[in-house]
Parts: structure tokens; C-alpha cells; sequence
């Protein structure tokens, strides 16, 4: 696909996106509805199996729905109300640094091991196959796994085209429309400190998310910033109980579809609906409301039991469970339990110090707004909620780790520190919308409409709120700078991996296939704990690849080895292989892609040749 072809993808997609926005809701929520919609309705389609069919009708529903609105419009028949329209800080904040995102995330090759092992080749599969997983195809593993984000990006680059780099920017649609959702809670959006306190916490998040990072299709940061919009949404709907308690359903039940933990997620916008709406009556349509937003996750759950027999890792399976614990003893549970107490008390520990911090600010702004400057306001609430969430999700951690993870897996406590990310981010970014609104509320102008440059109690007071505007906006640049300068450099370490030496021998498969592959890699590492094999699956689109590292052997069980094999892949020079190549066919072999004969390497430019 060439430029002017993804340009017109994009600018198709987001017409499909842009004519669902919803005008009753705020102008900030809307984007992150659209794409919410979006995601539902392409797994009513993608379970009806009509996904090809999903992809059109959207565009056509976006589209249609953009036309009517310019129409009214036009027409002078619906006239918008200026302040929905206006442009921001905000707006131009996150304009800017969307941009630089997605021109570095472009560049960026996929090099986390997830990728391969699900996520990648989910949306690689969806892309080619036009469907969701059948029991007959072995290419997807995890077939338990949700599909929310991986049809989102889907049909992102069914418009645009499929590279790694418009997969990370299909996922960035969603994280940033997430983001831009924070700014709702903000009831004046002209106040400049009020939006630079989010571009902080924003930038923070970015800073705790280092080891996942935006350059991958992993679901943990996507969990975080759509919890955190979900929060600011039934915040800021509070005085509509209908757009709230819609917002809310299908808000929690994109976080369900995303993965199975997002249903711990929902439970926390759950919470929060039930204590801001006052009175029986609103908390019985609360909870029919959260009961209907687990439809999609049940459905989901029903299509995996009927259509796979046997479950996956991480699947949902209560014998299987009652199994894994069976064949625990209370000591390795014990021990376990230990660990996870152990990594908890360690200050050494990044969601350890990231807890610490957030308590220290929680308590510092609790001091200097309710006890210094006299004002009533939620602040401890606020910072219990955060600290309720962080201890939940460790006891959840452990259980997952106990029921689901493999013994080596629970030992290593290996992807933790991933894991709490999550609710660190979800912490940080609640933080920031709470101080984003008792600022607000302690200005010495509490009528919006009457503030201007002349509001404020003394010159001192106006000083202080310039100052700290500047320094809040100032740290959020560096810290997004920071962030992008870091993708570019995982992205030069990329030029290295294993995905992208493979370019170099031959193209990437797009046609699904059952080719017989061995993958040779020099990497003990790699090979060993499965990275070649789920990176070879994933770039030659067959579900019979194999990595090895070591051929020393006899020339007969090296010859017997290579002839299990159609094809294979040599990325990289390898001296032992290419040893034994020369002594058993009696050629010398390079880099490239062969295909295995009786007698010999026959090297091809792709497969199928």
C-alpha cells in the first residue's frame, strides 16, 4: 500500500470515527465513545461472522452519521453550543504530541515477546482471515484471550494497511481518545493549570509505563487509561443520570472485552457509580446497568467453551483451577504468598515506590488544601480509593498467580512489576483529575463565567498560579519528549531482533499456512524460552514453525533433523549449522530462507518456491 492509499485509510477511518460521535455528550468523551461503539460493534459482526461485512458498515454508519450532522449543520436545523466547538490548551497539547507519537510509532518494529506469542498475530490473523479463531486453526494459542483491542486495530489497518507501525498507531487511537477523556472532569477547560495537572499525570504514567511502553500491542496500559476515562466519565455525567449509566455500561464492557482482568476494572467504575449516586433507586439502575455491560464477556466465554475443547492458559475454567490448586501444598502457596509480601515491602520495587509517592502527594495536598486553605474536599477519599485499588489488585495478582501461572512463572513472580503498572497508571492519572478539581474549586472566582485575567484574590495568588501553570506544563513536555526520545532508541534496538533479521531473508507471509519451518537462531536465550518460535509463527504465518539453537550432532541426526522440515530459515550467521552444513550436503550456506531436498539446501526468496 502506498502513501496516498493510507492516507485515504486514515482519513476514512477516522470520518467512521468522527460521524459517531455522540453531540450530548462532553466534547472531551466523545472520541473515546466513538471508539468504544466502534469495538462493540465489531464483535457483534466478528461473532456473527461477518467481520469483513463489520468493517464497511462501520464506515458507512461513520460516514452516514458525519454527513447528517454537517447537513443540520449547514441547514442552520442543529446549532452547536459554542463552548462544545472551542478549541484548548488541551486540544492543541494533545494534537501536538499525538503527531509525535504516531510518526515515531510508524518507525517502531514490534520487538516485546507478547506480541508474538498473542496480540501481533491476533490482529495478523483477523486481518487475512477475516474471522475469529476456529478450532481447527492452531496459529492462535490463546484462544481464550479477548479480542476487544485487536478488532479495533483491525479495522484500523484494514483501511490503512498492516505493518507493525499501524498497529501500534491503531492501539495509540484508543490510548490517546482514553486520555483525552481525563479532560471531561475539568469544568472550566479555560483555566490553564487545570488541564497542565493532567498533561502531568499523563506524562507520569508515561515515566511508571517504561517497561511496556506505547510501541507495544500490550493490553496493560490500554486497561489503565480507559479505567481512568471511565472514572472521569461518570464524574463528569453525574448530573445525567441517563448519558451516565449508558457511558458506564459500555465503558465497562469494552474493559471486559479487552481481557479477562478487565472485569476487575468494571468492579472499580462499579464502585465509584454506586457512591456518587445518592439513593436506592439509582443504585438498582447501577447495578441492572453493570449487569448488562458483562453480556459481550459471557458471550464471549460461552463461544470459547463451545468452540474449543480444551481450554487455553489463562482461560476461565473452574476445574481447572480446583486442578492447579490441587496440585499445589499449602507450603508452595505459603511460600508464594511470601514472595508476593516480600516484592511489596521491597523499596527497591517500582510499584512499591510509585505507592509510596502517591501517598506522600495525596497526604502533602490534603495538608496544604483542607487544613491550610480551609476547603472540604475529597482528597483522603480519594487517596483510600487509590490505595484500596493497589491492595485488591495485589490479592488478585497472587490468586492469579496460584491458579494460572506456571510454576516457574509464580516462582520468578516474572511480569509483576507489568501487572501493577496498571493500577499505578490508574493511580496516577485519578490523582491528577481529583487535584485537577479541588484547584479549581479553590480559586478565589468560583462563578465560571465571571473569571478573567482579573480573578484572583491577590497579585501574589496570580503569580503563584502562572508559575505553577508553567512548571506543571514544562515537566509534561519533558516528560513526553522523554518518552517519545525513548521509543526511537527501542526502536534502533530493534534494528537487531529477530523480526527484523527476518525481513532480510525473506518476505513476510500473508497467506495462512502449515509450511514446516526451522528457525536457527545463534541465541540461546531466544530459542529457549519460546521467543523465535512464537516470532517465526507469527512472520511466516504458519502454525508448524520450530526454533533451534544447538546442532552439534552426527551428520545423520543432523540430516535426519533438517528433512522433519520443508523449509529452512537461517537470519543470522550460525557456526555450528552452517559447520554442519558443509559436511553433511557439502555446501556453504548464508543468510537467507531454504528449502530442504534429499541431498541439499535450495536457497528461495520466499515460500512456496
Amino acid at each position: 500500500m502506498n502513501n496516498l492509499q493510507m492516507l485515504l485509510g486514515v482519513a476514512a477511518f477516522f470520518l467512521s470515527l468522527w460521524g459517531l460521535k455522540i453531540p450530548g455528550l462532553p466534547r472531551q468523551l466523545r472520541w473515546f465513545v466513538a471508539a468504544e461503539i466502534q469495538m462493540i460493534l465489531l464483535f457483534v459482526f466478528a461473532m456473527a461472522g461477518q467481520l469483513q461485512l463489520g468493517y464497511w458498515a462501520l464506515l458507512f454508519l461513520g460516514l452516514a452519521g458525519g454527513s447528517v450532522r454537517i447537513y443540520l449543520t449547514l441547514s442552520k436545523k442543529w446549532r452547536p453550543k459554542f463552548e462544545d466547538e472551542r478549541f484548548h490548551l488541551s486540544d492543541f497539547w494533545m494534537f501536538f504530541f499525538g503527531l509525535l507519537f504516531i510518526c515515531q510509532l510508524l518507525q517502531s518494529p514490534l520487538v516485546h515477546y507478547d506480541n508474538y506469542s498473542h496480540w501481533a498475530v491476533m490482529v495478523k490473523y483477523l486481518h487475512y482471515q477475516g474471522h475469529l479463531p476456529l478450532a481447527k486453526d492452531h496459529l492462535i494459542l490463546f484462544t481464550s484471550y479477548l479480542p476487544g483491542t485487536s478488532l479495533f486495530i483491525a479495522n484500523f489497518v484494514r483501511w490503512t494497511g498492516i505493518s507493525a507501525g499501524t498497529m501500534l498507531v491503531g492501539q495509540f487511537i484508543l490510548i490517546w481518545s482514553a486520555l483525552f477523556a481525563c479532560f471531561s472532569v475539568l469544568v472550566d477547560q479555560r483555566r490553564r493549570l487545570n488541564q497542565a495537572i493532567i498533561f502531568l499525570g499523563i506524562a507520569l504514567t508515561m515515566v511508571v509505563n517504561i517497561s511496556i511502553r506505547t510501541n507495544n500491542l500490550l493490553v496493560d496500559y490500554v486497561l489503565a487509561v480507559m479505567t481512568a476515562a471511565g472514572l472521569a466519565g461518570i464524574w463528569s455525567l453525574r448530573r445525567s443520570q441517563r448519558w451516565q449509566l449508558l457511558y458506564f455500561a459500555l465503558t465497562s464492557a469494552c474493559l471486559m472485552l479487552v481481557k479477562n482482568s478487565g472485569s476487575f476494572f468494571a468492579l472499580i467504575l462499579f464502585v465509584y457509580l454506586l457512591w456518587l449516586d445518592k439513593g436506592w433507586q439509582k443504585k438498582l439502575l447501577g447495578l441492572v446497568s453493570f449487569l448488562v455491560s458483562f453480556l459481550p464477556f459471557a458471550i464471549w466465554q460461552l463461544h470459547v467453551k463451545q468452540t474449543f475443547a480444551a481450554t487455553t492458559n489463562h482461560a476461565i475454567n473452574v476445574q481447572s483451577y480446583q486442578k492447579q490448586l490441587g496440585g499445589e501444598s499449602a507450603a508452595q502457596l505459603q511460600a508464594l504468598a511470601w514472595r508476593v509480601v516480600h516484592h511489596l515491602c521491597d523499596l527497591n520495587t517500582g510499584s512499591t515506590q510509585a505507592w509510596i509517592c502517591l501517598n506522600l502527594y495525596g497526604l502533602a495536598l490534603f495538608a496544604v488544601v483542607c487544613r491550610y486553605l480551609k476547603h472540604k474536599e475529597p482528597i483522603l477519599p480519594a487517596l483510600m480509593g487509590c490505595n484500596s485499588i493497589m491492595a485488591l489488585f495485589y490479592l488478585a495478582l497472587y490468586w492469579i498467580y496460584a491458579l494460572t501461572m506456571t510454576p516457574s512463572e509464580a516462582k520468578s513472580l516474572n511480569g509483576f512489576e507489568r501487572y501493577m503498572s496498571t493500577v499505578v497508571n490508574i493511580s496516577i492519572l485519578i490523582m491528577a483529575m481529583v487535584t485537577a478539581v479541588v484547584v479549581d474549586r479553590c480559586y478565589y472566582e468560583q462563578n465560571v463565567e465571571k473569571r478573567n485575567l482579573r480573578s484572583y484574590s491577590s497579585v501574589f495568588a496570580k503569580n503563584v498560579y502562572q508559575i505553577s501553570t508553567l512548571i506543571a506544563i514544562v515537566f509534561s513536555v519533558i516528560g513526553m519528549l522523554s518518552e517519545i526520545n525513548g521509543l526511537a532508541y527501542n526502536a534502533r534496538l530493534g534494528r537487531t531482533s529477530m523480526p527484523v533479521k527476518l525481513q532480510k531473508i525473506a518476505p513476510e507471509e500473508t497467506a495462512y499456512n502449515h509450511a514446516k519451518i526451522l528457525l536457527v537462531d545463534a541465541e540461546p536465550a531466544d530459542v529457549n524460552d519460546d521467543y523465535d518460535y512464537y516470532v517465526g509463527r507469527y512472520y511466516f504465518f504458519s502454525d508448524q514453525v520450530k526454533a533451534r539453537e544447538a546442532f552439534l550432532m552426527t551428520n545423520k541426526a543432523f540430516k535426519k533433523c533438517l528433512e522433519q522440515y520443508e523449509y529452512v530459515a537461517l537470519p543470522d550467521e550460525h557456526q555450528t549449522f552452517q559447520a554442519m552444513t558443509q559436511h553433511v550436503y557439502h555446501q556453504k550456506v548464508k543468510p537467507g530462507l531454504y528449502r530442504v531436498e534429499a541431498d541439499r539446501l535450495v536457497k528461495v526468496a520466499k515460500l512456496g518456491n
